[in-house]
C-alpha cells in the first residue's frame, strides 16, 4: 500500500499531461492559444523529469511560432541537456531543432550545423517531413550567412521539396524566394531572371501581395546593376500597405535612387534618410542596400568625391565579409570535428558507467565474501564452543 501511495505521489497529474497534449495539437495554427494553455499549467503537478521536459518543449515551440525568440532561447539549453541522449527521437528532433535555432541567433554556426545534423539523425527514425523541411531551410540560412551560396541553394531546394510534399504552399513559395535571393547574392543574375517570371505568376495566383512586393524588389536589385529607368515602373506596382520591417528599406532605397535619376535630389535624400531609419541591425544586406542608394544618388548628382567615399566604404565592408568567408571552407570539417569530440565524450561517459558498474559489482562481491567469511568464522567458533 505504501509503495502504491509513493508511486501515485510521483506521477504527473493526468489532467496536466492532457493539457500539454491539447496545446501541442493546436500549436501550429493557434500558437497564442497553445501558449495560454501551457501558462495555465500548474508546474507543481509535474513530477517526472520526462514530463517536465515535454512541457518545456511544448512551451519553447509555442514561443517559436509566436516569434518570441528570447523566451524560446531561455529553454533551449534545458531541452538540449535532457533530449540529446534521449531515445524518443520524435521529441529529440523537435527539441534539438529549437536548440539549433538558438545557436543560430547567437551566430554559433558550427555547433548549430552539428545540432541540425543530429536532428536529421533522429528524423531518419521517425516521419516528420515538415521538420525535415525546416532543418534544410535552417542549414540554408547558415550557409547563406557564411557566403556559401551553392550549398545554401541546395539545402533550400531540399526544403522546398519537403514543403511541397506536406502541402505547405506558403512555405514552399518562401523557399522559392530564398533560392532566387541566393542566386542574386551569388551574382548569378541570369538564373535569377529565369526563375522570377514563373515565381511571380505563382505569387499572383496565391494573391500574396507581401510576396509580390518582394518579387518586384528582387527585380529592382538585378536592374540597378545596369540601369535605373525601369525602377519607376516596378515601384509603381508596389503596394505600400503591405510593406513590412524587412521590405520597407527596399522600397525607400530604390525610390531614393529613382528620384535622383529623375533629378529630384532633395526628395531622394529624404527617402534615403527614411530608408536608413528602416534598416534592421540583424540584416546585413539592409545597410549594404542603403549605402549603395547613397552612392548612386551622389553619382547621379555628379558629386564624385562623396560617391567615391561611399564606394570605398562599401568595398571595405565587402572585404570584411569576404575575409570572414575565407574561414568557411573549414566549416564542415569543424562540424565533423565537433561530432567526433562529442562521440568521444559519449564513449568516455559509457566507459565511466561501465567502470562504475564494475566497481559496484566488485564492492558488492567483496562485501558478500566478507559476510560469508564472517558467517563461517562465527559458525566455526560456535562449533568449537
Amino acid at each position: 500500500m505504501l509503495f502504491l501511495f509513493l508511486l501515485v505521489g510521483c506521477t504527473t497529474d493526468s489532467r496536466t499531461l492532457s493539457l500539454i497534449e491539447r496545446a501541442e495539437s493546436v500549436m501550429i495554427d493557434h500558437p497564442d492559444s497553445a501558449l495560454n494553455m501551457l501558462r495555465s499549467v500548474d508546474t507543481t503537478t509535474i513530477y517526472r523529469e520526462r514530463d517536465m521536459a515535454h512541457y518545456r518543449l511544448a512551451l519553447a515551440e509555442s514561443h517559436y511560432y509566436l516569434r518570441q525568440d528570447d523566451s524560446r532561447d531561455s529553454l533551449a539549453s534545458l531541452l538540449h541537456d535532457y533530449y540529446f541522449t534521449s531515445d524518443d527521437h520524435s521529441k529529440r528532433a523537435r527539441a534539438l531543432y529549437q536548440y539549433a535555432l538558438s545557436l543560430i541567433r547567437q551566430a554559433e554556426y558550427v555547433e548549430a550545423m552539428y545540432t541540425l545534423d543530429e536532428v536529421e539523425e533522429s528524423l531518419s527514425r521517425v516521419v516528420n517531413k515538415r521538420l525535415e523541411a525546416l532543418v534544410h531551410r535552417s542549414k540554408g540560412d547558415i550557409y547563406n550567412v557564411n557566403m556559401l551560396f551553392q550549398q545554401a541553394i541546395s539545402e533550400v531546394e531540399k526544403a522546398k521539396l519537403y514543403f511541397d510534399e506536406c502541402g505547405l504552399t506558403q512555405h514552399s513559395l518562401h523557399a522559392n524566394l530564398l533560392i532566387i535571393s541566393y542566386y542574386i547574392q551569388s551574382r548569378d543574375y541570369d538564373t535569377a531572371l529565369q526563375l522570377l517570371p514563373d515565381f511571380e505568376s505563382k505569387v499572383v495566383e496565391a494573391q500574396d501581395q507581401y510576396l509580390l512586393n518582394e518579387v518586384l524588389f528582387h527585380y529592382c536589385i538585378i536592374i540597378v546593376a545596369d540601369e535605373y529607368a525601369p525602377l519607376g515602373n516596378l515601384l509603381s506596382r508596389v503596394d505600400t500597405q503591405y510593406l513590412n520591417e524587412y521590405t520597407a528599406v527596399y522600397y525607400y532605397s530604390f525610390s531614393a535612387i529613382f528620384e535622383a535619376y529623375s533629378g529630384n535630389f532633395e526628395r531622394a535624400f529624404e527617402l534615403l534618410a527614411t530608408a536608413r531609419e528602416s534598416t534592421s541591425p540583424d540584416i546585413s544586406f539592409h545597410k549594404s542596400l542603403v549605402d549603395y542608394a547613397e552612392y548612386a544618388i551622389y553619382l547621379l548628382r555628379g558629386d564624385y568625391f562623396n560617391a567615391h567615399t561611399i564606394y570605398c566604404q562599401m568595398i571595405a565592408a565587402q572585404d570584411q565579409r569576404t575575409l570572414g568567408a575565407l574561414d568557411n571552407e573549414v566549416m564542415r570539417s569543424q562540424v565533423e570535428a565537433l561530432a567526433a569530440k562529442v562521440a568521444s565524450e559519449q564513449k568516455l561517459q559509457q566507459r565511466m558507467v561501465v567502470i562504475y558498474v564494475l566497481s559496484v559489482v566488485v564492492i558488492v562481491f567483496v562485501a558478500l565474501v566478507l559476510v560469508y567469511l564472517f558467517v563461517m568464522h562465527q559458525r566455526r567458533y560456535r562449533e568449537q564452543v
